[in-house]
């Protein structure tokens, strides 16, 4: 079961234009994203999102990036509605803007708490388990309709969680995680000694999951991860100064700081998937 805590709901909404389209992909909505004509496909990658689901311009406009950069682009709707409504994210920006009226406060605080079911809703009707087996199921999908070698995963704080579970599997059919501020029940560093698969961590200095003390247990186990699996644990966490849990998708790019840890954090991903991709394919 997926725990959200105070931060899986603040953020803001991005102000671009995505220039993908949604298809329908097995059983799921998707939106999708291919590289443009005459930039070389390196391989996919499916987008894991939060707990706002895959509307939300953010989490398109990150595809974008990826189709930008060589990958087939897949954001799934797993969600579906039990996704969180992204009015959450105005009010969270209005409720702690100073210049906003006593009204303007109290309005968004109102939409917040209204909204509060739908964290209870996805508790129950997405646990993640079942969602990782959803995208596992895309994955293989993916790999077949677009003929790629490989086949990664970009996943965010509910989608983090996610590729957790999945990076755990040696016969999963995704080749890469790279997870930002994953949230959910898995175990520091229990869970982390189980993982078989490439994978990069990025981690915000707030989070009220992982502090400095379980970032350090996560890199130990990944340490010892790369001792004994044959062939080693390609790895990386990296954390990230003066943000807070969910930066790397909904931090606020009108902040001069948070829009350049979220890129910066962006580029590290898509470099390390870049990496995995072309380890796998020298093998």
């Amino acid at each position: 079961m997926f725990i959200p805590s105070p931060l899986c709901c603040s953020g803001s909404i991005d102000a671009g234009t995505p220039t993908g389209c949604v298809e329908v992909i097995g059983d799921m909505e998707c939106y999708v994203r291919e590289p443009d004509a005459g930039v070389v496909v390196i391989g996919a990658v499916v987008v894991c999102t939060d707990v706002f689901g895959f509307k939300v311009p953010n989490v398109r406009l990150i595809a974008d990036v990826f189709a930008a950069n060589g990958f087939v682009a897949v954001v799934p709707d797993y969600l579906q509605r039990a996704a969180v409504r992204a009015e959450v994210l105005d009010a969270e920006c209005i409720v702690h803007d100073r210049e906003a009226t006593i009204w303007q406060r109290f309005q968004a605080a109102m939409l917040i708490l209204w909204c509060m079911p739908s964290l209870l809703l996805l508790m129950f009707m997405r646990p993640q388990l079942a969602t990782a087996k959803r995208v596992n199921t895309l994955a293989n999908q993916i790999r077949t309709r677009w003929g790629v070698t490989c086949v990664g995963l970009q996943g965010y704080c509910y989608g983090g969680g996610v590729g957790i579970l999945l990076s755990q599997q040696q016969d999963c059919h995704l080749d890469a995680f790279s997870v930002a501020h994953p949230g959910g029940l898995f175990r520091i560093p229990a869970d982390f000694l189980k993982i078989v698969k490439p994978i990069h961590v990025v981690l915000a200095e707030t989070d009220l999951q992982i502090g400095p003390k379980q970032r350090n247990e996560m890199i130990d186990a990944l340490e010892q991860v790369d001792s004994v699996l044959e062939g080693g644990l390609l790895s990386k966490v990296e954390w990230f100064d003066g943000v807070r849990h969910g930066f790397a998708v909904r931090g606020n790019e009108k902040v001069a700081h948070v829009k350049q840890q979220r890129e910066a954090a962006l580029t590290s991903s898509i470099r390390f998937l870049n990496a995995a991709f072309a380890k796998k394919s020298s093998l």
